[in-house]
């Protein structure tokens, strides 16, 4: 589903970059790549929010999203910087040539020492997460609705005949749990340890 919305919207998402890379002089460690990954989070995520009844155009409300997530990666608010690590530098820039070769300030940070994560393990570690993650949802019908859409793949019409409920409601209920989920502490430190 994601990577046809994503084909469909690319211009859309190549302007709104454009427009905001001159804003990563802001902070360094922001490159016009992280502000496309970035839109293409907020892509998504008007996927899973878009209300057709709520009297918005599909390119309006993929255009907030996208802004959205932009600003974040950006730690804007308003227009001002909301981070206090803005204007840091990226790991990924070299540091002066030495006998070892050209290394970047990530190459310093690596530490061989630790032993390797098994890729297999910590996918199923992220798995269990996500599972417990969706079971701890407030309302059953959260639950049930990221279970059909999301775990079992179902499209949310699909979901809304076997709840019993409207399109809007399913997908409403998604964007709710869609938020409750992003702000799962638990979750992005799971998340994050994948990447």
């Amino acid at each position: 589903m994601y990577e046809e919305i994503i084909a469909q919207n690319r211009g859309l998402l190549a302007s709104l970059a454009r427009r905001y890379a001159g804003m990563c002089a802001l902070d360094r460690a922001v490159s016009t790549e992280d502000l496309t990954q970035a839109g293409f989070i907020g892509l998504m995520r008007a996927a899973d929010s878009y209300d057709p009844a709520a009297r918005k155009t599909w390119a309006s409300w993929a255009r907030w999203c996208i802004q959205n997530e932009f600003n974040r990666a950006l730690g804007l608010h308003d227009g001002r910087p909301l981070r206090p690590d803005t204007g840091a530098q990226s790991l990924d820039r070299l540091l002066e040539p030495s006998r070892d070769g050209d290394l970047s300030a990530r190459d310093r940070l690596a530490d061989d020492t630790l032993p390797g994560v098994d890729a297999a393990l910590l996918l199923e570690e992220l798995r269990r997460g996500v599972r417990e993650a969706v079971e701890r949802l407030p309302e059953a019908g959260q639950r049930q609705v990221v279970r059909l859409c999301k775990l079992e793949g179902r499209s949310y019409r699909q979901a809304a005949r076997e709840m019993g409920v409207s399109v809007q409601q399913a997908q409403r209920l998604y964007a709710r749990a869609s938020d409750r989920l992003a702000r799962d502490v638990r979750l992005r430190a799971l998340w994050r340890l994948s990447q």
